[in-house]
């Protein structure tokens, strides 16, 4: 019974939840938003602009929808986001409650490692289909 008292509060429940995550990197754009990312009076990085959900219905163009339209506010010159293959990824995530960062390690494998032959589906594409 407990068990059911418990499912039936989670279902009630499962409508209010919403999330959307973003990478945080010295490589993004928008890092530092809604200043430059070379601005030194300025040091923004509690901001959720980056994080904030694109809909399809908002009939965005190209240049509003990449970088969550930050393409004005690109990362300081040098500053490039490196996945490398085969190696490790340790950045920040943050979820879309401002302020809750939490340092993440994202494991990065090779681009044919992800999808194999083996399991092939409509939903999984392979190494052939980017050749």
């Amino acid at each position: 019974m407990r068990g059911f008292a418990t499912t039936v509060v989670f279902l009630t429940f499962l409508n209010l939840v919403s999330a959307h995550v973003a990478l945080w990197d010295k490589g993004m754009f928008g890092l530092n938003y809604p200043y430059q990312a070379d601005d030194p009076q300025n040091n923004n990085y509690n901001n959720d602009a980056p994080v904030k959900p694109l809909r399809e219905l908002d009939g965005l163009t190209t240049d509003q929808w990449f970088a969550h339209g930050h393409k004005g506010y690109p990362p300081k010159a040098g500053n490039f986001m490196v996945l490398p293959a085969g190696g490790s990824y340790n950045g920040k995530s943050c979820f879309f409650i401002p302020s809750v960062l939490v340092i993440l390690q994202f494991e990065c494998q090779p681009l044919t490692t992800y999808w194999s032959h083996n399991r092939r589906s409509s939903l999984q594409p392979s190494s052939d289909d980017f050749a």
